[in-house]
């Protein structure tokens, strides 16, 4: 076998590398560079090419902000390959039947790269027999901003546009273009409940694994406000013509400091100056019709198969990416007065009673890392789940509960994906497991990778679908139980506190709309 294997897709020749028992083809375009009068446009297509292509390095990411390194800037160069880009990698280029597994990374619409190492594909490819692809998306402001003469939605018409690829081009990678799951953590299960109901993304893929959805969008109008306050902070008007006179390093510095501040816009924002990110897919009527929770429910996603989960303790990873608090800051943790104040603006009535009554043992502080968990990611999930059930659709729901000893043994946000990947490979995967894994949690990786390529085979992960008289609930790394065990549903009461609750687009506090009436 050589060790630059090429492959013929219909747009030209790929050579990439082999790595173990695994061909890696990365870097490839599936769109045209976003420079210039396409920066805030729609994608285009990449187009064809002549001679071979080298496809062994990552492309370039997508403009954004790092805390730990400052703005990544884009070049505006027409040339090159751009940052729209994704990653293959497969087990048997000659298979031709494989299921394919497309992942879209997290990181609040405001970071990340499918080059990340938590998402390098091999162990998929090599020992769960999928083909893996990641991408790049566009972030932040270019991704998302809603701008006078832009269309909405920019990152997820990117993830359009990579999907569109992946059926055009996959199968000479070994994939079979009627087997593709898309699998998503984070924002990028939030972004695939909504392809799950965007017009355009109808028929590219057959089945979705959502990890932790957030429950955010958008309506129209409040993310004209959040796009007029980061134009305030520019100096400019929300609109395409003065964006595009900003370098994206500027536009990226923006959104990071927008975000370390957005919590103090609840009077204008309402219950998103609550969430962990500034940016959401809008429901703006033509991208995205409606909200994923209302279209699901309506039946707009019964065709595809889902798989939908949360983690135990989800919103403990906020708390410790908060750090402890600065000389001189308040180090008390959350009070009751902020949980009444979180529960005023976005649960039922009488929920801080029925939080207290089915939680006796928790202090405020618990508390509210309980209600803001389920709020903003439990609920989420099980009511998607549920939403797909009630209309007809398959659904199969998760919990993961293996607790993680630098999180305070409990369960948060993103601890999954490395049991996904089944490797350490992200600076967030070593917060997580800064020795690696231990024997128990290659276990457990195993369970989880193979119920995912099982659901990615089949449809089916390895227990029963989602039943409302049941709520059959898979519970992989519950403390002292097997990896993997079947439970009913094991945050029945949290549900139950927000059973009257609508969720849906989240929308400006002044139009009298709150997550009472969705």
């Amino acid at each position: 076998m050589s060790s630059h294997p090429v492959v013929r897709t219909p747009d030209g020749a790929l050579r990439g590398t082999v790595e173990g028992p695994v061909s890696v083809f990365r870097g490839i375009p599936y769109a045209q560079p976003p420079t210039r009068s396409r920066r805030f446009a729609a994608p285009v297509p990449a187009g064809r090419w002549d001679g071979t292509r080298d496809a062994v390095e990552f492309g370039p990411p997508v403009s954004q902000f790092l805390p730990w390194q400052g703005p990544v800037q884009v070049s505006q160069d027409e040339g090159g390959v751009g940052t729209l880009t994704l990653n293959v990698w497969t087990p048997d280029r000659g298979a031709g039947r494989l299921p394919v597994l497309v992942w879209l990374h997290g990181g609040a619409y405001l970071v990340g790269t499918g080059a990340d190492p938590g998402c390098d594909g091999s162990r998929l490819a090599a020992e769960n027999g999928a083909v893996v692809v990641t991408l790049n998306y566009r972030l932040g402001a270019e991704g998302f901003a809603r701008l006078e003469g832009a269309p909405d939605n920019r990152g997820l018409l990117d993830q359009i546009a990579a999907l569109t690829w992946v059926q055009r081009n996959i199968a000479v990678f070994g994939g079979d273009p009627d087997q593709v799951t898309v699998f998503g953590g984070s924002a990028g299960a939030n972004a695939l409940a909504a392809l799950l109901v965007m017009p355009a993304a109808r028929e590219l893929f057959q089945r979705a694994v959502l990890m932790s959805p957030a429950g955010s969008y958008l309506t129209s109008e409040l993310a004209e406000v959040i796009s007029a306050q980061l134009a305030a902070d520019l100096g400019c008007k929300p609109v395409v013509d003065d964006f595009a006179r900003m370098t994206s390093a500027d536009v990226a510095r923006a959104d990071f400091e927008l975000q370390a501040r957005h919590g103090a816009y609840v009077q204008t924002w309402g219950r998103m100056a609550l969430m962990p990110t500034i940016y959401s897919p809008v429901v703006d009527g033509e991208s995205l019709p409606a909200d994923p929770f209302t279209a699901i429910g309506a039946g707009a996603a019964v065709g595809v198969d889902l798989l939908c989960g949360y983690n135990r303790d989800e919103y403990r990873f906020f708390q410790l990416m908060a750090g402890p608090p600065a000389p001189g800051e308040d180090a008390t943790a959350p009070g009751e007065a902020e949980l009444d104040r979180v529960l005023d603006l976005s649960g039922p009535p009488g929920a801080a009673a029925a939080y207290r009554a089915a939680n006796p043992r928790l202090d405020a502080g618990d508390l509210y890392e309980l209600v803001m968990s389920d709020w903003i990611f439990r609920m989420p999930a099980v009511r998607l789940a549920e939403a797909q059930a009630s209309s007809g659709g398959s659904a199969y729901l998760y919990e993961l509960a293996h607790p993680i000893e630098s999180a305070g043994r409990k369960t948060p946000h993103g601890a999954e994906a490395p049991l996904v990947f089944g490797a350490v490979g992200s600076q967030l995967d070593r917060m997580f497991y800064p020795q690696g894994f231990s024997l128990y949690e290659q276990e457990l990786s195993a369970h989880v990778r193979q119920a995912i390529t099982d659901f990615a085979r089949s449809g089916r992960p390895g227990w029963p679908r989602l039943d409302t008289a049941q709520w059959t609930t898979r519970v992989w790394g519950e403390p002292g139980a097997a990896p993997a065990v079947d439970r009913a549903l094991p945050v029945m009461s949290s549900h139950d506190i927000w059973a009257e609750v609508s969720f849906g687009a989240l929308d400006l506090p002044a139009a009298g709309t709150d997550a009472r009436r969705g």
